[in-house]
């Protein structure tokens, strides 16, 4: 899909995103687990996106086999779900919600999802930032959680140019709107994953955490 650097690491550029028309936008599919599973057809395990609603108030689409999170990169977004009370979302505050609850939104954003299929994966979603001429130290070690195996860790630039070294070894970019794939996927070693904003400004990175 992307450009492969070791194993367990990818990134995919901007412009090899899956966009498409909903009801109420426009949507850019990001990222899709399993690689040949499609959203139409909802056998995936986990699928990232971002989307623009350009409607005053809009639907969302049933799901009722995943648990979703959305989380607002611009505007102010008011969700509506059947039988709570309104949520208000300002820019970069997110929500949790079971996708077969029919939920309504007011305003025009633009905003980031996660979608994960209910009893295969669980998730959560992080703002990271990284102040000008910083670096961000992580350090990833085996882990496991509960009765999930495996786990992902995927970077979604939003702000700013970082650059990323592996191990002090392996360098590359991360160019604003590009995803990065870091793949837990029955890896036993440590990873040592330097971020490096050289830039006059903050850079913000939303980092979604996977366990499936």
């Amino acid at each position: 899909m992307g450009v492969k650097l070791e194993s367990n690491f990818e990134i995919i550029i901007k412009n090899q995103y899956k966009k498409s028309i909903w009801s109420g936008g426009t949507t850019t599919e990001m990222f899709i687990y399993p690689h040949n599973s499609s959203y139409g057809d909802r056998d995936f395990i986990y699928r990232i996106s971002s989307a623009t609603v350009e409607l005053g108030k809009s639907e969302f689409t049933s799901l009722p086999d995943y648990n979703r999170i959305l989380m607002v990169l611009k505007g102010k977004l008011i969700l509506r779900h059947e039988g709570q009370d309104p949520i208000e979302l300002c820019e970069l505050e997110q929500d949790t919600f079971d996708g077969n609850v029919l939920t309504v939104s007011e305003g025009k954003v633009t905003d980031f999802n996660l979608m994960m299929r209910k009893g295969i994966c669980q998730g959560n979603v992080e703002v990271i930032q990284i102040d000008e001429k910083s670096t961000l130290t992580k350090v990833f070690e085996e882990e496991k959680v509960h009765e999930f195996n495996d786990s992902a860790d995927i970077y979604y630039n939003i702000k700013g140019t970082i650059a990323i070294s592996v191990n002090e070894s392996e360098n590359f970019v991360l160019e604003n709107k590009d995803l990065l794939i870091i793949n837990r996927k029955n890896d036993k070693q440590s990873i040592i994953f330097n971020l490096y904003n050289s830039c006059e400004e903050e850079a913000l990175l939303v980092k979604t955490k996977i366990f499936y």
